[in-house]
């Protein structure tokens, strides 16, 4: 590194007198941005928390199914971020679509579990499960096996992305399958 620069200020003093050389670029704004990224990261987490557990709550109308809802979203999350250092994966802003495909597809499973829900007694989960949930199994083993194809590309992300995302998709399914409801009834006890 420090030979890059040493070499860049004797071409700049010997040939380009007269410029001046800055750092600047993709290459150089983009681990700019992961160091932001990185830096705000607890914000971004608390805000996501929020405004999900809002959106449950709006949707559902109950809090124990917002909460449930809201766990059983960002779970797969944190199991990706552990599934990264596990396997020593870096962060790169390249990454940024597997946080967004996981906590979408589980979010939207997640107000599929819950919005029959409303319309049925509280004891109804196996009803709403065995209703809505051939269709969430179906898409996420679709979206699963697709990005999961990403696997054998040559580019170094694109790996990555196709361990990841699947990783994260069916682990959202699992716990909407199995924690949501349990979370819910909890209270009940």
């Amino acid at each position: 590194k420090s030979e890059l620069f040493a070499w860049v200020r004797n071409f700049n003093r010997d040939a380009l007198s007269g410029y001046a050389i800055t750092l600047s670029g993709p290459g150089y704004h983009t681990h700019r941005i992961e160091v932001l990224g990185l830096a705000n990261l607890a914000v971004g987490f608390s805000a996501s928390l929020a405004i999900i557990c809002v959106a449950f709550l709006l949707a559902v109308g109950r809090v124990p199914e917002a909460i449930a809802g809201a766990l059983g979203t960002l779970l797969p999350l944190l199991a990706v971020a552990g599934g990264m250092a596990l396997l020593a994966i870096p962060w790169s802003v390249a990454l940024l679509p597997v946080p967004a495909m996981v906590l979408g597809l589980a979010n939207d499973d997640a107000i599929h579990m819950v919005w029959r829900r409303r319309r049925h007694s509280p004891r109804r989960w196996r009803r709403n499960a065995l209703a809505a949930g051939h269709a969430l199994l179906a898409t996420s083993v679709i979206l699963s096996l697709a990005t999961a194809t990403m696997v054998i590309s040559g580019i170094e992300t694109n790996r990555f992305i196709g361990i990841l995302t699947p990783l994260g998709l069916i682990l959202a399914l699992l716990c909407n399958f199995t924690l949501l409801p349990a979370i819910s009834s909890w209270r009940r006890r």
